[in-house]
C-alpha cells in the first residue's frame, strides 16, 4: 500500500526542511506528499524544496491569514502565474476564508479567493480551500463560481456536519480529513456520508498530529495513522481506503 499525503507545510521554525526531506524519502508507505503555499515567502521556499525532493509536489497560493493590503495581496497572486510554471507545482492553495482569526478583512477575503479561483481556472489547476467559521460565504462562492474550479476542488481538514459534508460533494468537491479526526470531541459521522472517490487524506503537518502523536509536532509519514482510524470507522479494509485515496489524489492533480 502506498499512502499520499494530500496536504502538508513547510515550517522551518517547527521542524526543519531537511528533516521533512529526511522522513518523507525514507518512508517506503508515503507514495508522494503535497505541499501547501501560503502567503509569497511559503512559496518561494516549497517552489525550491519540491525541486530537491522526488516524493514532494506543491501547490501554491495566498491564505486568507497572510494578507496584507490590496496591492500586496494582488502582487502575490500575480506571480503564482510564474510558479506554476514548474511542472511540479498542481494546483493553487492553500486559499480560502477565515473568519475565526481573520474577521476584520472579510471584503478584501472574499475578493482575494475569488481571484484565486479564477485564476485556477485560467491555469486549469485544481484548488485546495482552507475554511474557518465561513462555510456559509464559502459554499456561496463556491455555487456562483462553479467554472472557476472546473479542474477539481477540495476543502481540506474538514470538520462541519453531514448536511454540510453533502452540501459540498453536490457542488462536485473531494473533502479531505487529517489528524483532527482522530480526536475523541471530532463528530466522525460526517465521514460517512463521503463517497469513497470523494475522500481524500492528510496529516496538516507540522500540525494537528494524530493520536496517539497528539500533541507531537506532525509529519507527512503519519498520513498512514489517519487512514487507518477513518479505515476502522467506515468498517472497511485499509487496503481498500488507500487504494482508493491514493487514485483520488492522483487523478485530482494530475500526479
Amino acid at each position: 500500500m502506498k499512502f499520499i499525503d494530500s496536504h502538508c507545510h513547510l515550517h522551518n521554525e517547527i521542524i526543519s526542511n531537511d528533516e521533512v526531506k529526511k522522513l518523507i524519502e525514507e518512508d517506503d508507505s508515503l507514495l508522494f506528499c503535497l505541499i501547501q503555499g501560503a502567503s509569497e515567502e511559503r512559496n518561494k521556499e516549497l517552489v525550491d524544496f519540491v525541486k530537491t525532493c522526488d516524493k514532494a509536489y506543491g501547490l501554491v497560493g495566498l491564505h486568507p491569514e497572510d494578507l496584507e493590503t490590496p496591492e500586496e495581496n494582488d502582487k502575490v497572486i500575480e506571480n503564482l502565474k510564474d510558479y506554476v510554471k514548474n511542472e511540479k507545482i498542481v494546483g493553487i492553495g492553500e486559499i480560502g476564508l477565515d473568519f475565526h482569526f481573520r474577521s476584520d478583512n472579510k471584503e478584501e477575503q472574499l475578493r482575494v479567493f475569488e481571484k484565486q479561483l479564477k485564476l485556477a481556472a485560467e491555469l486549469k489547476l485544481p484548488v485546495c480551500i482552507h475554511c474557518r467559521d465561513a462555510k456559509v460565504e464559502l459554499y456561496e462562492i463556491l455555487k456562483r463560481n462553479k467554472d472557476n474550479f472546473k479542474y477539481g476542488v477540495v476543502i481540506h481538514c474538514f470538520s462541519e456536519n453531514e448536511g454540510w459534508a453533502k452540501k459540498f460533494i453536490e457542488l462536485g468537491c473531494y473533502i479531505s480529513f487529517c489528524g483532527n479526526f482522530t480526536f475523541k470531541n471530532y463528530d466522525k459521522s460526517n465521514v460517512k456520508v463521503v463517497p469513497l472517490d470523494k475522500l481524500l487524506i492528510e496529516t496538516d503537518s507540522p500540525f494537528l498530529s494524530p493520536v496517539p502523536y497528539r500533541g507531537q509536532i506532525n509529519n507527512p509519514t503519519r498520513v498512514c495513522v489517519v487512514g487507518e482510524a477513518i479505515a476502522s470507522y467506515l468498517n472497511i479494509s485499509l487496503e481498500e481506503l488507500v487504494n482508493q485515496t491514493t487514485k483520488n489524489c492522483i487523478l485530482l492533480y494530475k500526479l
